[in-house]
This record gives C-alpha cells, structure tokens and sequence, in this order.
C-alpha cells in the first residue's frame, strides 16, 4: 500500500525497476481514495539502455493506480533512443472492481520523450484498464515507437461499463512510428467512452510525415462490439500532420464524426489532384455510386478524386444485422 504521501506514490530515478502488486492511491480495499499528491508513478532517466516494467501479465502482477493528485503513470525522458518502459496489467483510474471511477487527477498513462513503450501486451493479462482519469487516457507527446496494444481506455475490466476519461482516449502529440492496435486480434483496444476524441493526432509540423498506424481497434464500441459507447469527439482526429495510417478499425457512436482530418467537420472534397493540403492531405473521401448484390458477390462502384499517380487503399465492411 503506497498512499497519502505528499510527493508521488513511486519515483524511479535510474534504470531497470520493475513495480508490481501494489496499491498506489487508495485505502487497503482499493475501495477509496488516499492519493498521493503529485501523482502515482514517476519514472525519471536519460540513461542508455533503461527497462523499467510497471505490472506485467501474471496474476497479482499488476498495479491499481487511481486516486491521486496528477497522473497515474508519468515517465520523462532525456534523449535515450533505448529505454525502455512497458506498462502491462494494471487498473489506471478504478476501484479495485475496474468498473468504477476513483480518478487520478491528470492522464491515466503520460509518456514525455518516450521511445519503444509499450502500454498494454498481446499476452493473457497484460491489457491495462485506463479509465476515469480527469485527462487523457493514454498521452504521447514527443515519442516515439510508442505501442498502444490491447487495452481498455473508457470503459471498465467488463470492456463494456463506460468509465470516461475526462480528456482524450489515446492523445499522440508530436509523436511518430507509432502503432495504436494493429492487424492482429489481440492488439486490438477499446477506445470508447471518452469525453474527447476516441484518438486525437498530431505530428511536429503540417507536412512532417508521422509514420503513425491506428488499425484494428474498437472506437465507439464496447461489449462484443455490439454495445454503443461513444467518445465525445470525433472517433480519430487528425490534427496536424501527415502519414497518418487509419485502417480496419470499428467507429461507430462517437459525437463527431468517424474520421475528422482537421477537426472541423466534413470537408467537402476538391477536384482532383486533390491539393488542398492539410491533415493528412485532407485527403478526399470516396464516393459510392452504385452497389450490387446477388449471386453470392457484391459489387461496389465508386471514385475517388486523390493525387495523380498515387495509390489509396479502401476499406469495406458487413454489418452482421443485414
């Protein structure tokens, strides 16, 4: 039990910590809270070749972190391409049950110069409950390789009671070579419930290419994939910047549009080249003009105004229900 104490919960200033199986911020029952003042988990280094693990995938591995004055999870680095940091199995923001909010008053997970992190594993347990922090979920800034794989970011253990984060669900700003899901199942989150944006995205600068893939996850979708849980903003918005991968995730629900290149709503498509610029191009949508179905094939017609020479890849989904 690591609670009430007037700094943070645990400072890490070196290299190679592994904390596992406490209570940090809350009574004994992971019931109430007892926060630490500056925030949960702090891990401060610019040395080479830093590891530092916080929970992991076994049983009793994991952390509750909730209840305190700042964020949850903070690591800062100096300008050490290989630390290293990987934040697996813990409750981020809830009661000891994971569906209840006991907030940490900041981000649940906060990388400052994170490089290769991982939040969340593919393994048995290693997904992370990030829930009911007054911030962002999980927030980036100037990383890089940074994975998101697997968690819960919004809703609670059940993956599908809603426990908001008050801020975004996953916040990159100026990070790049990132991967938020992936094209595997079990690198799939739940991003949904949040007050802001399922996923907001930002690189350095408007043409600066970010190398970044938002692929496979559930965004506005909670349960089975059949619950509604919308985030406050858009499900994915893309701020500034290009090379922005969005591919294969489920986005329903969400206030704001699916996909919102800019944050100001539909962007009504230009003629081609299509050389508007902006996020991600602004790259135009396509056009469906006419669908087909019988014989066991169904055919979709359709253009799309984009950049001579260049290649789009579209993707197509079945609703189960029809």
């Amino acid at each position: 039990l690591i609670s009430g104490n007037g700094g943070y919960g645990v400072y890490i200033a070196g290299r190679n910590f592994i904390v596992q199986g406490n209570l940090i911020g809350t009574d004994i029952l992971g019931a109430s809270a007892i926060g630490n003042a500056s925030g949960g988990v702090f891990a401060a280094s610019a040395s080479l070749g830093t590891y530092n693990q916080i929970g992991g995938t076994g049983a009793g591995e994991g952390n509750l972190i909730s209840g305190n004055g700042g964020h949850g999870i903070e690591s800062r680095r100096g300008s050490a391409e290989s630390a290293y940091d990987w934040i697996a199995g813990n409750l981020i923001g809830t009661d000891i049950g994971g569906c209840a909010a006991l907030p940490n008053q900041g981000d649940g997970v906060r990388l400052v110069r994170g490089w290769y992190c991982q939040v969340g594993d593919v393994a048995a347990g290693g997904a992370n409950v990030i829930a009911g922090n007054t911030g962002h979920g999980v927030n980036s800034i100037s990383g890089r390789y940074v994975n998101v794989w697997g968690n819960l970011i919004g809703v609670g253990v059940d993956g599908s009671t809603v426990v908001p984060n008050q801020g975004n669900g996953v916040n990159l700003a100026v990070s790049e070579n990132c991967e938020i899901g992936g094209s595997y199942l079990d690198r799939r989150n739940v991003i949904s419930g949040n007050l802001g944006h399922g996923v907001a995205l930002a690189a350095l600068h408007a043409t600066y290419y970010a190398s970044v893939s938002v692929e496979g996850n559930w965004i506005g979708m909670a349960g089975d994939g059949a619950l509604e849980a919308g985030n406050g903003g858009a499900g994915i918005a893309v701020l500034l910047g290009t090379g922005f991968r969005i591919s294969a995730n489920g986005i329903q629900a969400n206030t704001g549009l699916g996909i919102d290149l800019n944050n100001d709503g539909v962007t009504t498509n230009d003629a081609a080249p299509d050389a508007d610029g902006g996020p991600n191009g602004r790259m135009n949508f396509p056009v469906l003009t006419n669908l087909a179905s019988g014989a066991g094939s169904t055919v979709v017609q359709g253009m799309l105004a984009s950049q001579t020479n260049a290649t789009a890849q579209i993707d197509f989904f079945r609703s189960l229900s029809v």
